[in-house]
């Protein structure tokens, strides 16, 4: 294994780890500057290296979960493969030519205890059925979601390694795995665009937004406190944007409205009844049934408990994008 060691993980801090990451790009990391992330984007993730966004030292529940249970999942592996020895790797690690390059592996394969590891093995848990979870696979012999498969190519070109195992466990009791060839290509094609990307990060020249809801939240919380109040002269393109989202808005108006007609019409025809069936007499095509989710009257409360009330009630800062008027200067 040709990687480059650069700390030991073991009980370091999250921050300390969280902080230590933004040094290049990680394996999880590839994905969204590829275009696959499914939670993060290239101007989320540029933001992020940057450290504009805050670091999220409170580690979310289904991570914590899945770190929890990294350990079972790879002893369910040396189960199945005792040929191999699965040992774990709490080690930072980054590619030898491409020092920006990081990668931490869940485990490593070897053959024999003394010998160089052979193979990555990723653990990951998944909250859908295996026949679900390769919908939006790479190819179909591979079988894993696009942003997992990205994920392990670049530990391959970190590590050096020829293949890696990623295994799953589905919804706790479903156990899954597949073998990962390394693609030199791909790899190449990697190295490239995560080289341009940190360039950028060095340059501090962003990234272009794009519509995903990854890139709206990044926006949001990187700047939600961060304003000076002051106004700044936009480049020309920026009327392009407004006249664009002034139009989709308009879209989507008219499609709302549409699909409240449709939605009115058919309780009007449903009325007392819960399901609505079609012309054959027993196929139901909609249904209407009475619900009743638990609510909490915020304003019994503070008249019930003002003190209580007034305790925990928070401030809750958000900016939001809106249009004046442009009204035409006289000369």
């Amino acid at each position: 294994m040709h990687a480059t060691v650069i700390a030991c993980t073991t009980d370091m801090p999250r921050a300390d780890w969280l902080e230590l990451r933004r040094n290049g790009i990680g394996s999880s990391d590839a994905a969204a500057i590829t275009g696959h992330g499914k939670w993060s984007s290239p101007i989320g993730l540029y933001l992020d290296k940057t450290g504009a966004l805050p670091l999220e030292e409170d580690e979310a529940d289904h991570l914590l979960i899945g770190r929890m249970l990294e350990p079972g999942v790879g002893q369910i592996f040396q189960h199945k493969h005792p040929e191999l020895i699965v040992r774990p790797h709490p080690y930072l690690l980054a590619h030898p030519e491409h020092g920006w390059m990081l990668a931490d592996l869940d485990f490593l394969a070897y053959e024999s205890p003394d010998a160089e590891p052979v193979a990555v093995v990723e653990t990951k848990l998944a909250a859908y059925s295996k026949d679900q979870w390769g919908d939006d696979a790479q190819n179909a012999e591979d079988g894993i979601p696009q942003q997992y498969w990205i994920q392990v190519q670049h530990q391959l070109a970190v590590t050096g390694l020829s293949h890696a195992w990623v295994v799953v466990l589905h919804n706790i009791y479903e156990y899954a795995e597949k073998l990962i060839v390394a693609d030199p290509a791909v790899m190449a094609g990697l190295i490239v665009n995560e080289e341009r990307f940190w360039q950028r990060v060095i340059d501090r020249r962003p990234p272009p937004a794009d519509g995903t809801d990854a890139t709206n939240k990044a926006l949001k919380d990187a700047y939600r406190n961060n304003t000076s109040g002051e106004a700044v002269v936009l480049p020309d393109e920026a009327l392009t944007y407004r006249t664009l989202y002034e139009d989709a808005a308009g879209v989507e108006k008219q499609g709302k409205a549409g699909k409240q007609l449709a939605a009115n019409e058919l309780m009007a025809l449903l009325g007392e009844h819960e399901v609505g069936l079609g012309p054959d007499g027993f196929t139901p095509i909609v249904t209407w049934k009475r619900t009743c989710p638990p609510s909490f009257d915020e304003e019994a409360f503070a008249v019930e408990h003002p003190d209580l009330y007034a305790a925990f009630k928070r401030p809750s800062p958000r900016r939001t994008i809106r249009f004046p008027k442009i009204k035409e200067r006289t000369r």
